[in-house]
Formats: C-alpha cells, sequence, structure tokens
C-alpha cells in the first residue's frame, strides 16, 4: 500500500535545527543587529562538538555593538558547521569582550578588560566574575583545563603602567596574580596570546618616550610559565621607524611562535625561536594592514600543514578592502584574496575549519565590519575563494633584517576578585547572503558526503541512496519559485521503473540537511510536512510534477522550503537493497519569492 500524507507527517522526524535553510558551505553574509549603534565585529572561533553532545560543531563569533559614551553591547553568535544561527546571546553593557575562546568542557568563554563570563553549550550563563581591571586583556586556556588572562595598562592603582597576569582555574577561582614591572614611562597593551602547555606567549605594545623604541609604539612579545609565574624571556621588536603594532600571533605544532602587526603603512610577519625570542626570518608586506595570524594544521590536507594564514585589510583612499593571505612557513605569500571590494570593510579574525574536526567543507572563516555599519562573515575554501565578489592580487614582500632587544621584567604580587550579576538576553538580526544562491539547491546525497545510506547502498554523487536497479533517484527542479507567476516543476529521475513517487515539501532540513535513514534512503525534509502530488513513473523510472507547487505548499515569499520524494521500490518488483521496500531521492532547497 502507498503512504499518505497523512503517514508520512506521522513519522518520527529528526529536527536538530530551528532554522529552514543550511547555508552555502563558502559565501559572503552581512549580518545586521537590530541593537547596533556602531557594530564591530572582533572574533571568530571554530567549535568542536560539546562531549554532552547538546550542541553540533559549528563556528561562534563576537560582536561589539558600541553605544554612546562608554556602553558597549557585547553579542556571542554561535552557528552550526553550514552557519545556521542557533543562538544569540547579549552581555551586559559593563563587559568590553574582544576575545572568547571555546574550553574543554564545551563551554564559552568571554573576556573583557576585567570581567570573565562562560555560558554553556546552549548560551546559558555559568559564571561571571571580575578582576583588576586592565586595557587590552587577552586570554587563553592551558593543557590543564586552568586560564590565563593578561591585561595592561593599571592592573592595580599603584602599577599603571604593568602588565598584570591573572592564573584562573576553570571555574575563575584565582590561583595566581603577578605583575609584571616593565618601568616607568611604559605603558604596555597586549593584543594576543597562544598557548602551548602551561606556557604563553602574549604580543602587543609598548609605548615608551626613550630608546630602543624612539619615542614611538613598539612590538613587544613576551613568553611567560606559569609553572613559576615568570617571565622566560620579553622582547620589542622596532620592525619600523616610528610605530609598529603587534596584532597577533599563534604557536603551531611546528614549534616556532608566529607573529603578525601593523609597521606604518605596512604589515609584518616575525617567526621566533620560542627558547629566546630571537627571529628565525620575518617579512614585510607593503599596503597592507594585518591583524590576525593562524599556523594552518590540516588533518585532510597534509600538504597544508605550516602555512600561514593571515587576515586584515588593504587601505585605498578611504575604502578598506577585507583581505585574506595565504603564505609558505616563511610568509612568502602564496594566495591573496579582496572580499566585497565595492564596499568598506575591515577584516578581523579568522580561523580554520575542516571536516575532520566536524565542519562542513576545509578552509577558512573570518569575521570583519562593514563601513562601521554591519558584520562581515567570510567563508572560504582551502584556496581562500568563496565563490563570490572576491578578487586575487599580487602582494609585495621584503625580509625583515631587524634584531630584538631584550627586556628586563620583574615581578610582583596583586590581588582582587568579585563575582558578578549577569543578565544575558536574547537579539534579533537580519542577515543577507552577498553570493546569489541557484533557485534549486541539491543536498542530502547518498554518496557519502553527508550521512551514509541504511546498508551501505551508496549511489554516485548528486543522487539519493541506491535502489534495486543499483542506482539513486535524483531529484531536480525547473521554473521560478515565483507565487505570482508559479512555474515551478519537480522531476525524479533514476527511480523505479512503473512505480507511485509522492513529491512533498517540509520546513526544516534533518540533521543539518545531511538527513537521517529513513527506509532504503534518507528522510531530508521535515517539520509541517506537506502532500504536494503524487505520480507515477514511466518505464525510465521518471515522473514530473504537474501541479501548482506554491499552492500545493501553501508557500510564503521570502520563505525557504525543504522538498523531496518518497518512492516505492517493493518485493513484487524486484525488492530493495536494505529490504525496507521504499526509498528516497536527494533533496531540494527552494527559496520562493513574491
Amino acid at each position: 500500500m502507498f503512504c499518505t500524507a497523512a503517514m508520512i507527517s506521522n513519522l518520527a522526524i529528526a529536527l536538530l535545527l530551528p532554522l529552514s535553510l543550511p547555508a552555502q558551505q563558502f559565501g559572503q553574509e552581512h549580518i545586521q543587529a537590530t541593537v547596533a549603534t556602531f557594530p564591530v565585529s572582533t572574533d571568530v572561533i571554530s567549535l568542536r562538538e560539546d562531549p554532552q553532545g547538546l550542541a553540533p560543531a559549528g563556528f561562534s563569533t563576537l560582536e561589539m555593538n558600541l553605544g554612546f559614551g562608554l556602553a558597549s553591547y557585547p553579542i556571542i553568535t554561535r552557528l552550526d558547521k553550514d552557519r545556521n544561527v542557533l543562538w544569540r546571546r547579549l552581555l551586559p553593557t559593563t563587559i568590553y569582550a574582544t576575545q572568547h575562546i571555546q574550553t574543554q568542557d564545551g563551554g564559552i568563554l568571554a573576556l573583557g578588560y576585567h570581567i570573565l563570563t562562560k555560558l554553556d553549550p546552549l548560551g546559558n550563563l555559568l559564571w561571571s566574575r571580575s578582576y583588576w581591571e586592565g586595557f587590552g586583556s587577552t586570554f587563553t586556556e592551558l593543557d590543564d583545563g586552568s586560564i590565563l588572562i593578561v591585561a595592561g595598562q593599571g592592573p592595580v592603582p599603584d602599577a599603571t603602567n604593568d602588565l598584570g597576569v591573572i592564573h584562573v582555574d576553570a571555574n575563575g577561582a584565582v590561583l595566581s596574580m603577578w605583575s609584571l614591572d616593565i618601568g616607568p614611562g611604559v605603558i604596555a597593551t597586549p593584543r594576543a596570546i597562544a598557548s602551548k602547555g602551561q606556557e604563553a606567549v602574549i604580543c602587543g605594545t609598548w609605548d615608551n618616550n626613550s630608546p630602543p623604541w624612539l619615542g614611538g609604539t613598539t612590538t613587544f612579545v613576551c613568553k611567560i610559565s606559569t609553572s613559576c609565574d615568570c617571565p622566560v624571556w620579553t622582547s620589542s621588536y622596532a620592525v619600523a621607524f616610528g610605530n609598529d603594532y603587534g596584532t597577533g600571533i599563534d604557536w603551531g605544532d611546528s614549534g616556532d611562535v608566529v607573529v603578525t602587526g601593523i609597521a606604518g603603512d605596512d604589515a609584518f610577519f616575525l617567526s621566533l625561536d620560542p627558547s629566546d625570542g630571537s627571529i628565525n626570518q620575518g617579512q614585510v608586506y607593503e599596503g597592507l594592514q594585518l591583524v590576525d595570524v593562524i599556523e594552518v594544521q590540516s588533518p585532510a590536507s597534509p600538504d597544508l600543514d605550516q602555512r600561514l594564514c593571515f587576515v586584515g585589510h588593504r587601505p585605498n583612499g578611504d575604502v578598506n578592502t577585507s583581505t585574506m593571505m595565504l603564505t609558505d612557513s616563511s610568509g612568502v605569500p602564496i594566495a591573496n584574496m579582496l572580499y566585497n571590494v565595492d564596499s568598506d570593510t575591515v577584516a578581523s579574525s579568522v580561523v580554520s575549519c575542516y571536516q575532520l574536526q566536524g565542519q562542513a567543507a576545509d578552509g577558512f572563516f573570518a569575521v570583519g565590519t562593514v563601513n562601521a555599519q554591519k558584520y562581515h562573515w567570510v567563508r572560504t575554501d582551502t584556496n581562500l575563494s568563496t565563490g563570490c565578489l572576491e578578487e586575487p592580487y599580487l602582494q609585495t614582500h621584503a625580509q625583515v633584517t631587524i634584531g630584538p632587544e631584550p627586556i628586563d621584567l620583574s615581578t610582583g604580587s596583586i590581588d582582587g576578585e568579585a563575582d558578578l550579576s549577569v543578565l544575558l538576553s536574547d537579539t534579533s538580526y537580519v542577515l543577507e547572503s552577498l553570493c546569489p544562491a541557484d533557485d534549486f539547491t541539491a543536498l542530502c546525497f547518498g554518496d557519502l558526503s553527508g550521512t551514509s545510506c541504511p546498508c551501505g547502498n551508496t549511489a554516485a554523487p548528486g543522487a539519493g541512496c541506491a535502489n534495486s536497479t543499483g542506482l539513486g533517484a535524483v531529484l531536480s527542479g525547473s521554473g521560478t519559485p515565483s507565487i505570482s507567476a508559479d512555474s515551478v516543476s519537480l522531476s525524479i529521475d533514476q527511480g523505479k521503473p512503473n512505480q507511485p513517487v509522492l513529491f512533498f515539501q517540509g520546513l526544516n532540513f534533518i540533521n543539518s540537511g545531511n538527513g537521517n535513514h529513513f527506509g532504503d534512503g534518507l528522510r531530508c525534509c521535515g517539520g509541517s510536512v506537506k502532500r504536494l502530488q503524487v505520480r507515477f513513473m514511466n518505464a525510465s523510472g521518471q515522473a514530473s510534477t504537474t501541479a501548482t507547487l506554491s499552492t500545493q505548499g501553501s508557500t510564503a515569499a521570502g520563505s525557504t522550503y525543504c522538498n523531496q520524494a518518497w518512492y516505492r521500490d517493493p518485493l513484487a518488483a524486484g525488492g530493495s537493497p536494505c529490504l525496507n521496500y521504499f526509498n528516497t531521492t536527494n533533496a531540494l532547497s527552494i527559496t520562493w519569492v513574491p
């Protein structure tokens, strides 16, 4: 007996995500928060699936909505691997947060100037603590789960120029607090930190009116150890005459410490020996401003290991253009790309992501700000391509020939902490895709690109799971998904000859659009399922709809729907691979317009 629409709508449907549209794997988006006055995107991280399985692997972004005066509104946004928004949490106005991390237990920590706030994987507040106030704070998680915070410009009232180092346990309780005494007249601002074991390296800026800084701002790097609560070494690096700013740092498996920053109108890269801070090699990049660097570590593509990925912008008169740069381990450019070149954009943070770590595809995810009005999301493949609104360019570079200037620092003790009462709230947003999507986007295949088929009945790329013919059925669409002039037709090919097929529509994409086992195939579409039309396939296993699908599906303009086809593969006609005697096609994502 053929299944009715009522039978299908009563099936158990796994709905992991509340959103209706799986985003393209690569592309660019703008996001406008409704509470924003001056939005500034500051940080992006790649998230593992949390150990309790409460939230999937994906990404998290941190944005700052700057209000009037000193008010600020940090927002943490959790995304799945397809960049669907799972939740957005607005933090209190007293927190000027610019960095966040995922902890080993799956939670998310955000750091303001002197406030550390932890959320669980679902965005619920776990705790928030305040420490001595500092400027330009940065932090990292050590391998034992403890947290190391470094703040500059006033961790204590009588040490207005020192660096304050705060070592706390996984719950924010202080293990030790101490200062790095720089000396009179020096203002230190930490910018970025990276850890390895129980050690960390910090980069930032000295601001000094005496030699060797020559009256300007100079990059510094400090390596510290929590085993002794002491600096291992500290050096300054005068890359440019006058002013330069260390902005990003990473400590990868290759063993060296990589630093990037801004040197006047140019950018620079340094590779440092972690034992003493001496320079292995370095590059200066003309006409470029870089603010973040990561060492690429690709489990799926070993040839990418030890490459570096930078993010920043290229000034062009009054307009800035976001850019990413991929280099070899010595900093020599391999690929350079500009994004959204027709608008004023400034990229601020980048993270790498890989399928073997639970992501949708290998590549990079960067965030930035557009015209101080919107956030900019850039998702690329491993060659820095998003598929739209991008432009490759050649980058000139020259070797760095400077040497480091060692700095002696003394240590002192500080104390002070307090628990805070924090109220989180949700925030709405408007998301705009900059890359035009196809009218009919195919997904949920039985080709091992997502969920495997129920009994190993894998099909060729682009099809559903294999049926008794040995082929997988393919669902395609034609026409224009316009409600006012509906010409959409759905078609099945490579189905079971002379058998009925039910075309249906749902509001949600099951399992992030990868589907769950259902008969001999995958159920990809669920949520308010609507029966569109039943047809019989011809002797070649083909059939097409003839009904007005916008009417049958009660579609709404501006909404996206999941479409799929269910068909019989009965015993009398040859049986089916998994002996369930029915199967499904791949799915189509269709966005309807007025």
